[in-house]
């Protein structure tokens, strides 16, 4: 579709026959000052469909990760506890990849704990 969009537009056909994708196009037509003079609205369309996302992907992930999370016994659930509990769904890595070390580490050196006093606690805590 994309080859036969770029095919179909005569003007660039025509005087850029090298160009095969939707990409090229955009380069092209962003490049030459003479484009942005003659088409100043169009060049402006072609620099927001540059960034715009090609598939759903990411969407389809959030959707799934909130099917999973706010299920019928949470239904009363905020709006910014699921979107805390969907960040961490999508973001954070699985169980085989995580850590717990690194992160009781941080935890630990971000202040004084009481839980510390003795290295006995300490020994439960990280064999639990």
């Amino acid at each position: 579709m994309e080859k036969r969009a770029v095919a179909n537009c005569g003007l660039f056909e025509k005087r850029e026959p090298s160009v095969s994708s939707f990409e090229g196009l955009a380069d092209k037509i962003l490049s030459q000052e003479e484009m942005w003079a003659k088409f100043s609205n169009m060049t402006g369309l072609v620099a927001i469909f540059r960034v715009l996302l090609v598939s759903t992907v990411d969407c389809e992930r959030g959707f799934s990760a909130q099917n999973l999370l706010k299920i019928r016994l949470r239904c009363r659930m905020g709006f910014e506890n699921l979107d805390h509990l969907m960040c961490v769904d999508i973001n954070f890595p699985g169980l085989s990849e995580f850590e717990p070390e690194v992160i009781y580490q941080k935890w630990r050196s971000l202040k004084k704990r009481q839980i510390f006093c003795s290295n006995n606690k300490l020994e439960k805590l990280i064999n639990m």
